[in-house]
C-alpha cells in the first residue's frame, strides 16, 4: 500500500480517492488509479496537488470511479469560470439536514410568489423594486443550492 500524500492531503481530489481506497484498495496507488480512471498518473498527482485544474471529462471520470458526485459540483463551483458565476456549491450533508433546510427555505414561497407578481405586474422592474428582486434572487439561490444537495445525495445512493 502506498504512503499518505502529505502535500495533497487537503485536496478534495485526493480525499475522494482515499475515501474510495478505504472500500477498494486499488485506489491507494496513483498508478492503478490511473488505469481505472483513464487519467495519466502524473496528471492525477498534479490535480491532487492542485497544480492543474482537471478537464471536465477528467472530473466526470474521477467522480464516477471514486463514487464521489460532489466532485462535479466542486469542479463547477470552484474550477469553472462560468460555474462560479451560476452554480451554487453544496455542503456534504445528510438527508435529514437537507430536508430541514428545504422546509425552512420553502416556508415563504407564497410571499415570494406574491412579491414577484407585484413587481412584474407592470411589465418592468423599477429602481425601487431592485432591492426586493435581489432578496428574491438570494432566496432562489438558496433553493438552488438545496436542489443541488439533494441531487448529490441521490447520486451517492446509486
Amino acid at each position: 500500500m502506498s504512503g499518505k500524500a502529505t502535500k495533497a492531503a487537503n485536496s478534495v481530489w485526493y480525499k475522494a480517492r482515499m475515501r474510495m481506497a478505504e472500500k477498494d484498495s486499488r485506489f491507494c496507488s496513483r498508478e492503478i488509479t490511473s488505469m481505472l480512471v483513464g487519467i495519466e498518473r502524473t496528471r492525477i498527482a498534479q490535480i491532487e496537488l492542485q497544480n492543474v485544474i482537471p478537464h471536465p471529462d477528467e472530473c466526470i471520470s474521477m467522480a464516477e470511479q471514486y463514487k464521489a458526485p460532489e466532485l462535479l459540483n466542486y469542479c463547477c463551483t470552484r474550477c469553472c469560470p462560468i460555474g462560479m458565476l451560476d452554480v451554487e456549491p453544496v455542503e456534504g450533508i445528510d438527508i435529514d439536514r437537507i430536508t430541514v433546510k428545504f422546509l425552512n427555505a420553502t416556508a415563504d414561497i407564497a410571499d415570494i410568489e406574491r412579491a414577484i407578481l407585484r413587481i412584474a405586474s407592470d411589465g418592468k422592474v423599477s429602481v425601487d423594486e431592485i432591492p426586493k428582486m435581489n432578496e428574491i434572487l438570494a432566496k432562489l439561490k438558496e433553493l438552488s443550492r438545496i436542489k443541488n444537495e439533494i441531487a448529490v445525495y441521490m447520486r451517492k445512493l446509486v
